[in-house]
């Protein structure tokens, strides 16, 4: 993949613990021209994302470029919203099948959320995240 075709931020590391860093991403010069600059939110604070990553041989007010991968958004997008949405309705569907009551089902829809958002988040801090996120230090 070139490097074109990634995308980049800038940020520092505000603070390093159990070796994963804490970094603040800094708003770009080019979000004070942007029309659409608060759909995003950049408009209300200079610095307001914190993103966790292995800390390698990051220290604190270290200058970061994360370099993220075009497909790393999809892959987000998918994990995060079209796959619970699956989940819950094939549970619902289920339980519907199993002639449970409605309110009930639903209930259970909604409680299976909880191990599917325990399991990412348990890859996440186990290091084996399942979106891929390069650090490069400036």
């Amino acid at each position: 993949m070139t490097e074109s075709q990634c995308i980049e931020k800038r940020g520092t590391v505000i603070n390093v613990i159990d070796k994963i860093a804490y970094v603040q991403l800094s708003r770009i010069e080019a979000c004070d021209a942007c029309r659409m600059k608060g759909m995003c939110h950049t408009d209300t604070a200079e610095d307001t994302h914190f993103h966790e990553l292995p800390a390698q041989d990051l220290c604190i007010g270290d200058q970061v470029n994360l370099v993220i991968a075009p497909n790393t958004g999809l892959k987000a997008i998918l994990l995060a919203y079209i796959m619970p949405f699956v989940l819950m309705i094939t549970i619902m569907i289920l339980a519907l099948v199993l002639s449970v009551h409605e309110g009930v089902a639903g209930l259970i829809a909604l409680l299976s959320l909880i191990p599917y958002f325990l399991i990412l988040r348990q890859g996440k801090l186990s290091g084996h995240s399942f979106l891929q996120i390069d650090v490069q230090k400036l």
